[in-house]
């Protein structure tokens, strides 16, 4: 299931590289694009949830304004 997440603090290409680095510890999901203040990912795991993706986002120190499936 895709999903567009629009992600808040990220101003910088560290802040693109550490939340692709988030996303990407996260069992079940395919990350397809990180940018400033987005990624887009698809739930492919019978595991993945939207919740671990937000988690591991906010484990970074950035926050989930919104997703959109």
């Amino acid at each position: 299931m895709p999903v567009t997440l629009t992600i808040g603090g990220m101003s910088c290409g560290h802040c693109i590289a550490a939340v692709a680095a988030a996303l990407e510890s996260v069992d079940g999901i395919r990350v397809n694009d990180v940018s400033l203040g987005r990624a887009d990912v698809a739930l492919v795991g019978p595991s993945s949830t939207l919740e671990n993706v937000t988690s591991a986002i906010e484990r970074a120190g950035y926050t989930v304004v919104s997703a959109e499936r």
